[in-house]
């Protein structure tokens, strides 16, 4: 039994050690907010902590900010990095926190991902008289503060895009060939609330068309409006072009080849972005893509390689990716004013909560834990019982064996008196014979005389 007690203590010893291992080496990272609602105005303090080796930590949304510690002396050291957020709007304001983490104990690096709402509400009662007086005389007055912001994020055409845009600059200048007959205005609010008009698909004339786009503050006050001019060339001036164009595809065309009209326009020759598939499959004349973003990344990794070696391609959009829908455009230009090619890929970005998927993995190592410790109880339980059954057995068993064993006794006991018996015997028959032999013995008669 002794044995088997120990056996119980080294195996509590070294459950108690997996739990605590278990526990305590795991690089984390977490965000939380000391306030989730507050009034319009009002400070909210943000804090970002940290218990890892090494990490990598990127703040969006309402605020921003980048924390990042490569240094990995292989201990997990417990950090807190703190941000300031004051609403200046009614609204609902999302902090979200990417990134990865290194665990100092096996070298892991952890995904981290995790978010903070604040909504802030407005500030509904004022006092109109000294706040300090307390006399009850003081009127409440019920005001709700709208942003006056009206300036845009994002502002282009599709296709033959335009690139430059500040949301500060509001004219704007484009030129596109003949044979683009139409095109579509897009524009992005500068923030929620704002209300655009002057997007959509506009029909194109030859010369120069202008287009106005306004956009109204969330107050419904303030106003700016941005203006396009574009200019579609006229037949006459893409003639020349043409006839060159037709005299080169002569030249290196012989009779017998038919090239892919998509290889003769200007744009891009591959575009293609590394684990993720377009819809539609890319093609130089198609200009417009989507893609279905699962993973919580902030920036694509695009490979886009122009149909002209000395073109130039630009990339805008392509950084901190919002859940939601993302716009990045791809603008192409060559050494010509009509080589401006703008191609758009619209990023739906939809990343399950990943508090969700550590709080899921925490509870399936926690599963794993309890039926360890399941399975080595039932192993000590066994070894108890079959430790019991074997010194049962091992125990010789004798029916009636304490009758028998006083019987041995009392035989023994017999045995004896019986010798004694027999000793006494003997020595009366010893006495007997010396008695006989005392005996006097008999004259014999020599007959009788007469007389």
């Amino acid at each position: 039994m002794k044995k088997i007690k120990k056996v119980i203590l080294i195996l509590l010893i070294y459950i108690c050690g997996l739990l605590m291992t278990t526990n305590a080496n795991a690089a984390s990272a977490n965000i939380s907010a000391n306030k989730t609602s507050v009034n319009v105005g009002e400070t909210v303090t943000i804090a970002v902590r940290a218990n890892a080796a090494a990490w990598e930590i990127h703040i969006t949304g309402a605020v921003s900010g980048n924390y990042a510690d490569t240094s990995d002396n292989g201990e997990n050291t417990s950090v807190t990095k703190t941000l300031t957020f004051t609403p200046k709007a009614e609204g609902t304001y999302t902090i979200k926190m990417s990134g990865n983490v290194s665990d100092g104990s096996n070298n892991a690096i952890t995904s981290i991902g995790g978010s903070v709402t604040i909504t802030a509400k407005a500030n509904t009662s004022t006092n109109n008289g000294n706040n300090s007086s307390n006399l009850g005389n003081s009127s409440n007055i019920n005001t709700v503060t709208k942003s006056n912001v009206a300036t845009l994020s994002n502002l282009g055409i599709r296709p033959n895009d335009f690139s430059g845009f500040s949301a500060n600059k509001t004219s704007y200048s484009t030129e596109v060939p003949n044979n683009v007959e139409s095109i579509e205005i897009y524009a992005n609010k500068g923030q929620s609330g704002q209300t655009i008009t002057g997007t959509g698909k506009k029909t194109l004339k030859e010369g120069t068309n202008t287009f106005s786009i306004v956009v109204t503050a969330e107050d419904g006050k303030a106003k700016k409006t941005y203006t396009i001019n574009v200019t579609r060339k006229t037949k006459d001036d893409n003639s020349t072009e043409n006839e060159k164009t037709e005299e080169t595809t002569n030249e290196t065309t012989s009779e017998d080849e038919v090239e892919d009209p998509a290889a003769q326009a200007f744009g891009l020759t591959k575009l293609s972005i590394a684990g993720v598939e377009l819809q539609p499959q890319f093609q130089t004349d198609v200009y417009e893509y989507r893609i279905e973003l699962k993973e919580n990344l902030d920036k694509l990794d695009i490979e886009a390689i122009a149909t002209e070696e000395n073109a130039n391609v630009e990339i805008t959009g392509n950084e901190n990716l919002q859940d939601g829908e993302n716009v990045i455009t791809i603008l192409v230009k060559g050494d010509t004013e009509d080589k401006n090619v703008a191609y758009q890929i619209i990023v739906n970005k939809s990343v399950e909560n990943q508090e969700e998927t550590n709080t899921n993995a925490n509870k399936i190592k926690n599963i794993i834990i309890v039926s360890t410790v399941a399975v080595l109880v039932i192993v000590v339980i066994i070894i108890i019982v079959v430790s019991k059954v074997k010194n049962k057995k091992n125990e010789a068993f004798i029916p009636y064996g304490g009758v028998f064993e006083d019987n041995d006794v009392n035989e023994n006991d017999s045995f004896n008196n019986y010798d004694n018996n027999n000793d006494s015997n003997i020595e009366e028959n010893n006495d007997f014979e010396e008695y006989e032999e005392e005996k006097p013995k008999k004259k014999r008669s020599k007959g009788k005389r007469f007389k």
